[in-house]
């Protein structure tokens, strides 16, 4: 580095401090009129770890050399909900204006099933295909997807619009006002350009995220599509999608010990009366641990979110689940999701399998035992004047790849970080707490066979998980 080039580094140090940016060095080119571009990147580093950082300070930081597995690597991008990472070879030289196999760039994406409602064609089949789930009766489009695709591929599912195509866009959130800061938007010009399909065809899709917007970020196909019957593509989606998360545990004998483990204040006589529960089921009464002046605090709470405003509870057991991607959008949970956050301590949940005669329950737990924090909001109403009720929802998200096996959706399982950000009241960002609800990693839990007896919400006791090891 030049004494010129560190004079201007310097300078644009003092503004960015100001701006609470930070700026890290990865690589080294020059030092001191030596050209170092034929030697090894690991070289390079260790030069400039060695002779220009102890002449820099804050925010110029030194980017460290990570050392992990891939597999460790992806857990962790995971777990603090970054994109993805840019890496390159320890052994690579420096080849100006010439692309290399010695950079590698990996993505770390959601992935969810989405429904086919149109495509934008081109001179041999489609340029994109457009996307949407439901919501409830509202097939909502929330993606237009070019990227994925195979020559064989696009021609295949090509091959698998004849027959079902329409007049009309079968969303009913088209047209959009604009194209949003992603160009995710489909606006009524757009639409001009597309041709509409009946909503029989589902594909697995990847993304980056979910905007602000109720988009997603960066799509690309994962998997090709199959046929769901219209009955399919419709209420029994829509059915699986609400079953999420719908039966948890709390199975640990001792009041005092689940309070130790939260690090929350003991609430004296309000739990005088806690029991182990093995079968959680909506409208229960459960718990929930807030944040206030930065103490934890546990109270008690029903589960199924009712608004303040709410003249009754009728539609508590509709709202046992929110989707993390639309927290903002809905009216049920828009100001519980900037106001009023919670986690909801557990040590499992149930799934099931299997044909609906004969469904099998799976009890998911943390692997190495111990608890689970649920991601939730929580509100209150008032059943009758002066008596205020609470009530949460758990928050879910896309499955990871445990859960995928068996469902498209889990909880929102955050880690003790993730926990503080959750429910520090003074955040209101929507897009920073957005970036808190990802899959947990997928070797975090783990699924083993419950008693047929879980089927029943009447059912409670220790006989639901007989024959489970629990550690």
């Amino acid at each position: 580095m030049t004494p010129a080039a560190h004079h201007s580094t310097c300078c644009r140090t003092q503004r960015l401090t100001k701006a609470a940016f930070v700026f890290y060095l990865f690589d080294l080119l020059i030092l001191a009129g030596e050209d170092l571009r034929d030697q090894p990147l690991e070289v390079r580093r260790k030069l400039l770890q060695r002779t220009v950082m102890s002449r820099l300070a804050e925010p110029i930081r030194f980017s460290e050399t990570i050392e992990a597995s891939a597999a460790d690597l992806v857990r962790a991008l995971r777990e603090q909900g970054l994109e993805g990472v840019i890496a390159k070879r320890r052994d690579s030289l420096y080849q100006a204006g010439k692309r290399s196999g010695a950079w590698i760039k990996m993505r770390v994406n959601q992935g969810q099933e989405l429904v086919i409602g149109g495509y934008v064609p081109a001179s041999k089949n489609f340029d994109s295909i457009v996307f949407g789930y439901y919501e409830g009766k509202q097939l909502l489009c929330v993606a237009r997807v070019r990227n994925g695709f195979t020559p064989a591929s696009r021609e295949a599912l090509f091959k698998r619009f004849r027959g079902l195509d329409r007049e009309s866009s079968p969303f009913q959130n088209l047209p959009e006002g604009g194209k949003g800061r992603w160009g995710e938007g489909l606006t009524a010009e757009d639409m001009s350009k597309c041709r509409w399909l009946e909503p029989r065809l589902v594909a697995a899709i990847e993304f980056a995220e979910w905007t602000s917007t109720n988009h997603l970020r960066i799509p690309s196909l994962s998997r090709c599509a199959k046929t769901r019957t219209r009955t399919g593509c419709g209420a029994k989606w829509r059915s699986r999608r609400r079953r999420m998360c719908g039966r948890f545990t709390l199975t640990w004998d001792e009041w005092r010990q689940v309070a130790d483990s939260l690090g929350v204040e003991d609430a004296g006589n309000d739990f005088a009366d806690y029991r182990p529960r093995f079968n959680i089921a909506p409208t229960d009464q459960h718990f929930i641990i807030t944040s206030e002046f930065e103490r934890r605090k546990a109270q008690r709470a029903r589960w199924g979110l009712v608004n303040r405003s709410a003249r009754n509870n009728s539609r508590a057991s509709q709202c046992i689940n929110a989707k993390a991607e639309t927290l903002e959008q809905r009216a049920t949970f828009r100001e519980a999701f900037l106001q009023r956050r919670c986690v909801i301590p557990a040590d499992g949940f149930y799934e099931w399998t299997g044909p609906k005669a004969k469904r099998q329950p799976l009890w998911i737990h943390p692997g190495a035992g111990g608890l689970m924090l649920f991601a939730g909001l929580y509100e209150f109403w008032y059943p009758e004047k002066d008596r205020p009720e609470a009530t949460f929802t758990i928050v879910t998200c896309a499955a990871n790849a445990t859960i995928a096996e068996i469902h498209d959706r889990m909880p929102v399982i955050l880690d003790e970080r993730a926990v503080e950000n959750w429910m520090n009241p003074r955040d209101r960002d929507p897009l920073s707490l957005k970036r808190l609800l990802v899959p947990a990693p997928a070797d975090l839990l783990a699924m083993q066979p419950a008693s047929p007896l879980v089927n029943s919400v009447k059912n409670e006791g220790p006989a639901l998980l007989d024959g489970v090891i629990v550690k």
